[in-house]
This record gives structure tokens, sequence and C-alpha cells, in this order.
């Protein structure tokens, strides 16, 4: 199945505390700046590289501090999230090209892959919470191509498929403590969020009472 979305924007991007609604740091310049992830102390964002329209820079920005490059020059990256000082994002060497999960320690800088995620497929869509990982793996990195959502225990090994999407399309939506959360579509316009409980693993098809599409699902613990 195809989907098509809208890939020809701008961006702005602001990092809020949650409880007060009071923007902490904003992004706004004349390039794409997109697919954010904040932190106590840290943003990290996309920003396009001039020039290069299939690399994008992967930004650290410290508070106080100046910003730094998480990727590797002539790559393309995206943020998952923060789990402390560490920041799990994905990588290739350009855009539409396979993507593996990379993890970084932002006080350090030391550059790290997690134990047993990455293959020779695409991998994608990272999202980190204590020893457990969150990700998308496929054959390619088409949307179209059905994915699998994975999570792994980075201490155990232990791994279990949470979703296939052999008719669907699947994103997502992270990890946070005992939950993990992600939506699946069916089409563009049928999409539905779902939650899982790890300790008990038990998923859950959330409440849709005006059976419109959900989209863009998070998580907290």
């Amino acid at each position: 199945m195809a989907f098509t979305f809208l890939a020809s924007f701008a961006a702005t991007i602001m990092a809020t505390e949650a409880s007060a609604f009071t923007p902490v740091g904003v992004v706004t310049t004349s390039r794409v700046e997109l697919e954010p992830a904040a932190a106590e102390g840290y943003l990290a964002y996309s920003r396009a590289v001039v020039g290069h329209p299939d690399l994008l820079d992967l930004l650290v920005k410290p508070d106080g501090a100046s910003v730094f490059r998480a990727n590797p020059r002539g790559t393309a990256a995206f943020a998952g999230n923060f789990d402390g000082t560490t920041l799990v994002y994905s990588q290739s060497p350009y855009l539409g090209h396979r993507a593996d999960i990379k993890l970084l320690d932002v006080v350090s800088r030391a550059r790290s892959s997690p134990a047993g995620v990455n293959t020779r497929f695409h991998e994608a869509g990272p999202s980190l919470s204590g020893d457990w990982i969150s990700f998308t793996r496929a054959r390619r990195t088409s949307l179209a191509y059905p994915r699998r959502l994975l999570l792994r225990n980075l201490s155990t090994s232990e791994q279990r498929q949470l979703d296939f999407g052999d008719n669907a399309y699947v994103q997502n939506g992270g990890i946070a403590g005992d939950y993990a959360a992600w939506t699946r579509c069916l089409r563009p316009t049928r999409c539905s969020t779902w939650r899982y409980q790890i300790s008990t693993k038990t998923k859950t098809r959330l409440p849709n009472p005006q059976d419109k599409s959900q989209f863009a699902v998070s998580v907290t613990p």
C-alpha cells in the first residue's frame, strides 16, 4: 500500500516545559529545522544542510553552551528521544538510504550502537527508556513497505514484536517507563493508537469516540 505525506514545509522548533507551558528554547532560521527532542538541559533537532537536500545535521544544544553535531558530517540523522543524558537517534548515509540506530552520550559526546538492534535492514524511529528501546524495522526505507515495531531489552537481549504492518503503516510513538505507544494506519485517513504495558504484556487500543484518525502519539511513564 502507498502513503503520501507532505514533505515540503518550513518549521520553527520550540521546547516547552509541560507544567507551565513556558518556552525554554526557540530555534528559527532560514533553514528547515524539524524532529525535535528535549530533556532537562538539552534540546536536539535536525537541520537541513545547505546545498545538500539529502543530508540533515542532528544538532544538540545544551543549556548555556554551544550547539554541537551528533552525527558524522555528511550523513542524515533524526532524534528519537533523550533518556537522561543519552540521546537515541537514527542515522543514514543520506535521506532514503537504509538507516541504523545510534546512541550519543551528550556529556562525553561518545557515540555507540545499541547491542542487537542494527541489521542489514532499515531500523528507524527509535525511543529509549531505561533498559528498553523501541524501534521499527523494514526491508526497505519506503513508507509503503511493511515494517515491524520491536521492543528490545538492551541488558537481557529479550525482544518482543509489538506490531507488524503487513497491511498497514506502523509508526512508533515512543516508550516511557512501563509503557510504549504507537499508531497503526490501515490507510492515511484511518489511523488508530495503541498502548502497551511492558510488565504485563497488555496491548490496548485507545478509545476513539469521534471515530477520527489519530496521529503523532506520545507517552509518559
